[in-house]
């Protein structure tokens, strides 16, 4: 098994050195490690990630919480998510029939090219717990990721890297209506975490050589190796407007108050915070707005749903002074569509920043699965690097 283990880190580390030669990725991985935590959501993501207005009754706490104001009961007990990157490739490659007969050798010559279309996502999993009733909802959630990267060194060569990052957010939030009439209602929430966060400083190659050739000690290097861990308490608010025919128009400051305190362990001195024993550092905030429309004459058996959201509007403006504010609006513009139908059955489809998405859910009362196929950018401009994922989300709860 020490083995094993061994042999799958260093092949994930190394994969990077074939397919990043060209780019210079040394902050990329720390660059997703400062953004907002938010757990995994298919169905958020199979439709082009809106979150504003058509919440889904687990993703009220960081999506938006003015959604709690109209939530029945509403119980995880868990729930599991598990996000895999490069599903496609990873199919046609032959990885999957190597499989079976666990032969390394082919295995890593079908996933070598693989990680071109990325900046280094191998995986996410999350769990948690989550519970909403009249208005008031709490939640532990838990998302553990691992990211590669590959800086170009100072000989021009391509060292590469893997980090881990964990995730724990304790989350209370609660949400109210005020009805205005039959047809119009103000819905108004907010939610407050404490997130804990820590990341290893980045594994080396050739670290892991050491360990597989028996120079180093496999546990006497994981239990030195230097972590960055702190803290943050940040809180979020909504507030959706309910009008009359179904059309809802909603908005939602997410990560007020990013900021983490974060300390080091082991002699940590990687990127992004240099050798000091203690940092800090803001995660964004992010103002969306957003506008849906739901048919609900015909209850479950058929209620359509639409919505376009217009995701981190204050950033929109750097960019127009930048001359580039056709290109960043058309990247923050979000369109997802939702059939609930059959009683059991959620289709749904979405666009994000130019990339569409799928994906669906089988909701069989206390249990439900929903399932996304999507893509999203992680280049620094549009086009550049496409990275498709497939998300699993099992819901053991109503």
């Amino acid at each position: 098994m020490k083995k094993t283990l061994i042999l799958v880190l260093l092949f994930l580390s190394l994969v990077p050195a074939f397919v990043f030669a060209d780019f210079d990725l040394s902050s990329a991985v720390y660059d997703q490690i400062r953004e907002p935590f938010v757990p995994l959501s298919p169905r958020s993501k199979a439709m082009g990630g809106v979150s504003v207005v058509s919440v889904g009754k687990d993703d009220v706490f960081y999506l938006n919480p003015a959604s709690l104001a109209n939530k029945d009961l509403a119980i995880s007990l868990p729930y599991f998510t598990i996000g895999l990157y490069h599903p496609a490739s990873l199919l046609s490659s032959g990885f999957i029939s190597n499989l079976s007969g666990f032969d390394m050798s082919k295995m890593m010559d079908a996933v070598i090219p693989l990680l071109g279309a990325g900046q280094g996502k191998i995986f996410d999993i999350g769990a948690g717990v989550q519970f909403a009733m009249s208005g008031f909802g709490f939640s532990i959630d838990f998302k553990d990721s691992l990211l590669t990267y590959a800086p170009l060194n100072s000989t021009g060569g391509v060292s590469s890297s893997i980090v881990d990052q964990l995730n724990v957010a304790i989350t209370f939030g609660y949400g109210h209506r005020f009805g205005f009439g039959k047809t119009l209602s103000l819905d108004v929430g907010g939610s407050i975490s404490f997130n804990y966060l820590a990341f290893n400083q980045a594994i080396t190659g050739q670290d892991l050589l050491d360990i597989a050739a028996g120079k180093k000690s496999f546990f006497g290097y994981f239990q030195s190796l230097p972590i960055m861990a702190g803290f943050s308490i940040p809180f979020t608010l909504g507030a959706t407007v309910n009008l009359p025919l179904g059309f809802s128009v909603g908005t939602v400051v997410k990560n007020i108050n990013g900021l983490y305190y974060l300390k080091t362990s082991n002699g940590y001195s990687g990127l992004p915070f240099g050798s000091g024993k203690t940092d800090t550092f803001f995660s964004d905030v992010s103002w969306d707005i957003g506008v849906a429309w739901t048919y609900d004459k015909f209850g479950k058996l058929f209620t359509p749903t639409i919505e376009f959201d217009f995701v981190d509007i204050a950033s929109l403006f750097y960019k127009a002074n930048d001359g580039e504010g056709g290109r960043a609006f058309l990247e923050r513009l979000k369109l997802g569509v939702e059939i609930e139908t059959l009683y059991v059955l959620d289709i749904w489809a979405g666009l994000n920043g130019g990339y569409w998405s799928f994906g669906l859910g089988l909701d069989f009362y206390a249990l439900r699965i929903d399932m996304a196929y999507y893509w999203e950018e992680y280049g620094l401009v549009a086009g550049e690097k496409s990275l498709d994922t497939f998300l699993v989300k099992i819901n053991i709860g109503w």
